[in-house]
């Protein structure tokens, strides 16, 4: 009875220390955008990787990368399964990217305002208009930037992955890119895990209190192979990735 009680004390202590270092980490990193505009690329690029891998470790958020060599270090467009806002952390920490998010996301407290410095497009998809606009602020940025898109259109719990729309694979075909498919997957215990998954009415407070008493994760992401647009409708190329990307997330182990 003592050394159950012990414990439970000692992760109280552990998950309040969390909670305090997540608020420190996320107020320094509102002090740090003050300075985005000052900034070229590169070091904007090196402070949000910085920033997303700190927040990672707070979180005990364990990574396991699987051939980024075949990105390497080129701007390129991105299209990915969607689990959690911690997608877009996870992804960053690695390689960042201009993200398309839904519109919602701009009225998030504080990582709203965060995306926003970090040029993150916001979509509403049942506005064409935004449709457009979005794809015009891709074009315009794909140069000088990887662009990353989640599909799907909305987040999963992660054990398979709904339907890809293809209005944005016109983009990589316009441009006569190729598409890269990046599969994400949380485990925990060498089991699959729910408890990142932002789903339903989920909060964005709730969620980073689940990931936190949940005592960290792994998160696996794979980069494939890229796919050419040559010759290819968008349809064609948005099923192709949605297939590959399944089928990495479908295995139990990558």
């Amino acid at each position: 009875m003592i050394l159950k009680n012990n414990y439970e004390k000692n992760m109280t202590i552990k998950i309040f220390i969390t909670y305090f270092l997540i608020i420190i980490h996320i107020l320094f990193g509102l002090l740090l955008i003050v300075f985005f505009p000052l900034l070229k690329k590169k070091y904007r690029n090196l402070i949000i990787k910085i920033w997303c891998s700190v927040l990672l470790r707070i979180l005990a958020v364990e990574i396991d990368i699987h051939n980024l060599q075949l990105v390497k270090n080129k701007d390129v467009f991105f299209v990915a399964n969607h689990i959690s806002w911690i997608d877009i952390i996870l992804i960053n920490s690695i390689k960042p990217c201009i993200f398309v998010a839904k519109a919602s996301v701009k009225s998030w407290p504080i990582f709203g305002l965060m995306a926003s410095s970090c040029n993150t497009i916001f979509l509403n998809r049942s506005s064409r208009n935004s449709i457009i606009d979005a794809t015009n602020k891709i074009k315009k940025f794909i140069g000088n930037n990887s662009i990353f898109i989640f599909p799907e259109g909305t987040s999963t719990i992660g054990l398979s992955i709904g339907k890809f729309h293809s209005n944005f694979f016109q983009i990589p075909i316009d441009l006569e890119i190729s598409t890269y498919p990046v599969a994400i997957k949380y485990t925990k215990d060498k089991k699959f895990t729910d408890v990142p998954a932002y789903v339903g009415d989920d909060t964005i407070i709730q969620s980073i209190f689940k990931i936190v008493k949940s005592g960290g994760f792994i998160a696996h992401v794979t980069f494939c192979k890229h796919l050419t647009s040559h010759k290819k409708n968008r349809k064609v190329l948005a099923n192709r990735a949605q297939v590959l990307i399944d089928s990495k997330i479908s295995l139990d182990k990558f």
